[in-house]
């Protein structure tokens, strides 16, 4: 059973209208199709994937049937997940409008990664990760010696010598 690739996460919510709003507004997802599901809900885009369902707490009888209400735990999911990443872009723009949602922000560098890690929550308490790539700079970085090439030397067979002729006319 090969996967092919990651498809989304649900998150239930008290508030799924104002969590809709800060996952377009702060992380610039876009809310798109959604099948006619018996419940209320959304979808956001992270271009052309649905990667985050939202819906409301146990919203109605049909949402509580089609999610299977015996495997729910108390807190209104199946399990404990930590957090939520997303590979991101422009650091430096991206802080600048994180800090303007008024958001507790924790940063760190991933050792021998290169990424810068931020860390923050969305309005139902779960922790999302935004990761960045960042350059290194070359200058900081001791150049590889260069590779000399040995060429292996073939066994030069000898050179047989000349027999000097016995008589010369």
């Amino acid at each position: 059973m090969p996967l092919n690739r990651f498809e989304h996460v649900l998150v239930l919510s008290d508030r799924p209208k104002e969590t809709r709003d800060f996952y377009v507004k702060v992380l610039g997802l876009k809310e798109g199709y959604r099948p006619p599901f018996p419940f209320p809900g959304y979808w956001l885009y992270l271009g052309a994937i649905p990667c985050i369902h939202l819906a409301g707490k146990m919203a109605n009888a049909a949402q509580v049937d089609y999610l299977d209400e015996k495997r729910l735990s108390a807190n209104g999911g199946t399990g404990a997940i930590d957090h939520i990443a997303f590979m991101a872009s422009d650091l430096n723009s991206t802080m600048r409008k994180l800090k303007r949602h008024k958001l507790e922000l924790r940063e760190r560098l991933v050792p021998e990664q290169n990424m810068v890690q931020v860390f923050f929550k969305d309005l139902n308490d779960i922790t999302i990760e935004l990761n960045f790539p960042v350059a290194v700079d070359k200058a900081s970085i001791p150049a590889p010696a260069p590779r000399r090439r040995t060429v292996p030397r073939r066994p030069v067979a000898p050179v047989p010598k000349r027999r000097a002729s016995k008589g010369t006319k």
